[in-house]
């Protein structure tokens, strides 16, 4: 079975990585714009702060894309909605978009007469969505570090401006480099997870319908403090190092994504595997 999901799956590869390159290369260039005006956003922040723009690093700039926004607007409906993280959010969803459907139902006689086993094909879909966060997460981190080097430093870790605006929220204990590498590992972990369930249910629902349904959990997840949605798992600002009161731990948002993914995976494949095979593709 191990080798028949490889070979489902370095299908996938092949022909999904050529089918969602613009996608792909359309994602960059958003992630560059928004990395590019956050460091506009940080210098202009630095300078109103009477700071050298060289007090910037790259922990800053993961902090300012990545951060999420805190309890407090679930009270205070009027402050800012974050639309950058919002939008970084649903590139995931952009990026998939229809293209495991639609390689169901081009290809349905090929893929279904090879396969001794439906589950191989199901597999080979979610783990071909699972690389394609991994790649995209890469890829943003090695932009967002190319334009740390290019504006100021890229270093891990606080300078004069991590000291003022940063350090003093979060608790003690809590180094910039923990603080770094939760704020990329929330974002990823949501990602992968969501990933892989727009894949599962995308197979049997529109992904029209399942990119407005995503947009509509994250959306309600800016405003609730429901430890039921999945947004706020995705944002630094609700840990506990930011809210140790209300703020969710790191095994508290690995083991909400495993429960999920696995809740997904049970029903996704039971639904998947019932199926028609006429069916996939038909709106």
């Amino acid at each position: 079975m191990a080798k028949e999901i490889f070979f489902f799956l370095y299908r996938d590869v092949l022909i999904g990585l050529s089918s969602l390159r613009y996608r792909f290369l359309f994602c960059l260039m958003m992630f560059t714009a928004m990395a590019i005006l956050s460091v506009y956003q940080l210098q202009t922040s630095a300078e109103l702060l009477g700071m050298e723009r060289n007090m910037l690093t790259y922990t800053d700039l993961l902090f300012s894309l990545f951060q999420g926004v805190d309890y407090e607007i679930v009270e205070k409906k009027f402050l800012p909605f974050p639309f950058s993280w919002f939008l970084l959010q649903m590139m995931i969803p952009f990026l998939l978009g229809a293209y495991a459907r639609d390689d169901l139902f081009l290809h349905t006689s090929f893929l279904f007469v090879r396969a001794k086993r439906r589950l191989s094909i199901w597999l080979a879909k979610v783990l071909f969505s699972l690389l394609a966060v991994i790649l995209v997460f890469l890829s943003f981190l090695a932009v967002s570090w190319l334009i740390a080097v290019v504006f100021f430093s890229p270093d891990i870790g606080f300078r004069e401006y991590g000291d003022a605006k940063i350090k003093p929220a979060i608790g003690g204990g809590w180094t910039a480099v923990r603080l770094t590498w939760l704020t990329i590992a929330f974002p990823f972990l949501l990602n992968l997870c969501g990933a892989a369930v727009y894949t599962m249910f995308s197979l049997l629902i529109r992904p029209v319908y399942l990119f407005l349904i995503f947009a509509s959990i994250y959306i309600l997840s800016v405003y609730s403090a429901n430890p039921l949605l999945p947004g706020s798992y995705g944002m630094i600002l609700r840990h506990g190092m930011f809210d140790p009161a209300r703020g969710f731990s790191a095994a508290a948002c690995v083991m909400y994504f495993s429960v999920t993914l696995l809740a997904a995976g049970v029903i996704g494949y039971r639904l998947f595997k019932r199926a028609d095979i006429l069916y996939f593709g038909k709106d």
